[in-house]
């Protein structure tokens, strides 16, 4: 809604959006190779950061699936993780290890749509932000205590006019 938003009050200008792992993210960040990133990972040194605020997280299952029990009830069930190394997989594991348990993956996935495919069709279920899943059919979904806090990062270098206005925009519309 943000980008939609953003291409309405600016149609001439272009944006080139790329999605990856955090870590690429911050990557792409850190090598000026994109002005702008959201991700749920601290910032690198010399990065400007505007917090986004935290999103609930969700238990995941296909439609139809009795989602009783919370994080401790993951136990008993197939489960699909995030990669390694991005926050929604910590958050998830640690929350599992407090229930008594350490999570063995039967997949693990980066990318969201991916995930919830698999989900939809009975793999396994998943720890995901609301987000991930509003508007979407075929899921059963239980919400959890569960939170992930994103930020919105600039690098240090000036920006160039048209991702200042992006940068702006983002932080009017997202920041919470």
């Amino acid at each position: 809604a943000a980008l939609v938003a953003f291409h309405a009050a600016h149609p001439r200008l272009q944006l080139v959006l790329r999605q990856g792992s955090a870590a690429e993210v911050l990557g792409l960040l850190t090598q000026g190779a994109v002005d702008v990133a959201i991700t749920s990972l601290p910032a690198p040194a010399g990065t400007r950061t505007t917090p986004l605020g935290a999103e609930a997280l969700v238990i995941a299952a296909a439609a139809g699936t009795p989602l009783a029990g919370g994080i401790a009830a993951l136990r008993e069930h197939p489960l699909i993780l995030a990669e390694r190394g991005t926050t929604l997989r910590r958050i998830v594991v640690e929350a599992c290890q407090a229930e008594g348990f350490s999570p063995v993956p039967l997949l693990e996935v980066s990318d969201p749509a991916a995930i919830l495919t698999l989900v939809r069709a009975g793999l396994g279920r998943c720890v995901v932000p609301a987000s991930w899943v509003a508007g979407k059919d075929g899921l059963a979904l239980a919400v959890t205590p569960l939170r992930l806090s994103t930020t919105l990062l600039c690098g240090a270098a000036t920006l160039s006019p048209a991702a200042a206005l992006l940068h702006a925009h983002l932080r009017e519309q997202l920041a919470r």
